[in-house]
């Protein structure tokens, strides 16, 4: 059984969980949709991180610190995560299962699921 989640991460799990956010795709947040890291974003958010959040650019996009697609390094570090995209394992990220970029699309509460599972290399530092 893998160690526990480090408070941070455990709440971003049940962020995911909770249904308050809508699932999106292809940006950390767009028209009010979320990416799997655009929660993490806004939950870093919620708690003290200092992000900047700017509005949303002509696609609509929300940027985070700059950032459209991937985590700000202040977000990554906030959860621990190793990298801005989430890697896994086998070289996907989470990113990209949000997206369903290689298959299947995955819901919040799958990717909560693998965050969860805590898969090597998923958190640590860099």
């Amino acid at each position: 059984m893998p160690a526990k989640l480090n408070k941070n991460a455990q709440k971003w799990v049940e962020a995911l969980e909770s249904g308050e956010f809508k699932q999106g795709r292809g940006a950390l947040s767009r028209d009010g949709d979320y990416c799997c890291l655009g929660v993490a974003c806004e939950l870093a958010i919620r708690e003290g991180v200092k992000v900047k959040k700017e509005a949303a650019t002509k696609e609509n996009y929300a940027k985070y610190d700059g950032e459209e697609y991937f985590l700000p390094e202040k977000v990554r570090k906030f959860f621990g995560l190793k990298t801005d995209r989430g890697t896994l394992p086998d070289g996907e990220t989470l990113a990209q299962k949000n997206d369903g970029t290689y298959g299947e699309k995955h819901s919040f509460k799958d990717i909560a699921a693998i965050i969860r599972s805590k898969p090597k290399g998923l958190f640590g530092k860099v």
